[in-house]
Parts: structure tokens; sequence; C-alpha cells
């Protein structure tokens, strides 16, 4: 491990040492949690946040296969 320095605004280190002693963590470890977290934060995928459109009516047709797409595009071009 390396040792490093961080400067912090007194509130902020102050309210980190209050959490990291809430959570039953040392200082270095609420740290070394937080930077791991915006690192996997930047490299996970994006989640879609826009409401994908829906479309009134009864459901899939009989005899549709979702897990066949050769039958969904016949279907679809009316086959």
């Amino acid at each position: 491990m390396i040792r490093t320095t961080v400067r912090l605004p007194a509130e902020l280190l102050s309210s980190a040492q209050r959490l990291a002693r809430e959570t039953g963590r040392t200082f270095t470890e609420l740290l070394e949690d937080a930077v791991r977290h915006e690192l996997q934060r930047r490299t996970s995928p994006r989640a879609v946040r826009e409401p994908l459109p829906t479309y009134g009516g009864r459901g899939l047709h009989s005899g549709v296969d979702l897990a066949d797409n050769a039958a969904l595009d016949d279907i679809m071009r009316g086959s």
C-alpha cells in the first residue's frame, strides 16, 4: 500500500470521519471504498433512463415465439 496526502475541506473531513466510525470502517477504508465506487461507476455501462414506449393492445398474438427471430421477422413482414 502506498501512503499519500489528501487535502479536504474541514467539514468534508469531519463528515467522512463520522461516517467511517458509524459504519465500523477506518477513514482509509472509507476513502478506498469511495474511490472504488467512483471508478466502478465510470466503467459500468450507463443504464437507460428514458422510459420505453408502450402501446395499448391485448398482448402477443397466438403462436408468437419471442425467442425465434426468424419467425418474428416473418410475422412482422406479413410472410
